[in-house]
């Protein structure tokens, strides 16, 4: 009998599931290793040739490599568990569409790797992420980012570094994107691509850009001088780059100059630093002031505790220099005072 029962408890057991997983068979699903990284938990699924989003990962995990398998589609259900996820990598499946509310629960998501994809298509909501800083879609030749972009400029997405280099098709030539104001951009790479009717306006809004890669990038600009324009701006900014071939003289440009509007996305792009920067200032204000009213008070309560103490110790001392001073004034001969009886000679010796 206790055999039996034995046995079923071990049967129970095997067959409990995780919360993650209740309606997955876990022991059926390949293993991801789990490990940490940088103080983060993180789940090792490269090259473990998943067809499908994997079922049976740990809720709180903060990065996920799923580089190198053969995943087609990804839906909000299945990453919305992940709310603590910050780095995702995606690079080398053959997803080839990503529903517009695929990352609408990824408020942490720093890192967002899809590149080497059949993308046809970036959702939206990508560059609305509120803590997104590094986006990768190198290699998906077909995907339009023109119309990604459509409808959510200004982007609100932090972005420090996008990667779409090989992201237009072999065989033809596209507009160039208009990210418009990116504030935190730092590198850009365009490496691979061809690109039409380039104007002064595409890096206006970039203005904290450090970094342009241009590795075999086909350009055509509307006029010699926008390629000029182009370049002396990039230059004036301080942008590593390597310079654009323009077809015609510089000196057919009589003035080289930014127009008016496009002078007003800069504006734009540098008024969102300014503000950054004034609110990081009051935030540092804020704490300093904080501080110093902490330190006061402390200050203030160590200075009383103190003069209390020391207060109380200098009565303690001065009520023992007059106790002294009182034993000090009584006479030597004091009976009285010192109850000691006073010898009296006995008349009735002999």
């Amino acid at each position: 009998m206790e055999g039996k029962l034995i046995c079923l408890v071990l049967v129970m057991a095997m067959n409990v599931q995780t919360p993650w997983s209740s309606t997955v068979d876990c022991r059926r699903e390949v293993r991801c290793r789990i490990s940490y990284t940088h103080r983060m938990k993180a789940a090792d699924c490269f090259r473990k040739e998943f067809k499908e989003f994997p079922k049976c990962l740990p809720t709180d995990i903060e990065v996920l490599e799923l580089t190198y398998n053969r995943i087609r589609t990804i839906t909000r259900d299945d990453l919305s568990k992940f709310s603590y996820l910050k780095f995702l990598y995606l690079q080398d499946n053959l997803i080839t569409e990503l529903d517009d509310d695929v990352f609408s629960d990824m408020d942490e998501l720093m890192t967002l790797d899809i590149s080497i994809n059949a993308l046809r298509n970036i959702p939206a909501t990508v560059f609305q992420l509120p803590s997104l800083k590094t986006l990768y879609l190198s290699q998906n030749r077909n995907i339009n980012i023109i119309d990604a972009l459509e409808g959510v400029k200004p982007i609100n997405s932090p972005l420090t570094q996008v990667d779409i280099s090989y992201t237009t098709p072999k065989d033809d030539v596209v507009e160039f994107p208009d990210f418009g104001p990116m504030p935190f951009l730092a590198s850009l790479n365009i490496s691979g691509n061809q690109y039409y009717s380039v104007k002064p306006k595409h890096f206006v809004g970039l203005c904290r850009l450090q970094k342009l890669v241009t590795d075999n990038v086909t350009i055509d600009f509307d006029t010699v001088c926008d390629c000029w324009t182009v370049n002396k701006w990039l230059m004036d900014m301080e942008v590593r780059f390597t310079p654009f071939h323009c077809s015609g003289s510089r000196n057919k440009c009589v003035d080289i100059t930014i127009a008016e509007e496009d002078l007003k996305v800069f504006k734009q792009c540098n008024a969102v630093i300014e503000e950054i920067q004034r609110q990081h200032k009051m935030y540092q204000l804020s704490v300093g002031l904080i501080a110093f009213f902490i330190i006061l008070l402390l200050s203030i309560t160590l200075y009383f505790t103190v003069f209390r103490k020391h207060f109380k110790n200098r009565c303690c001392r001065n009520k023992s220099k007059k106790g002294n001073a009182k034993r000090e004034s009584i006479p030597a001969n004091s009976t009285l005072l010192t109850n000691i009886p006073k010898s009296v000679p006995n008349e009735y010796v002999l």
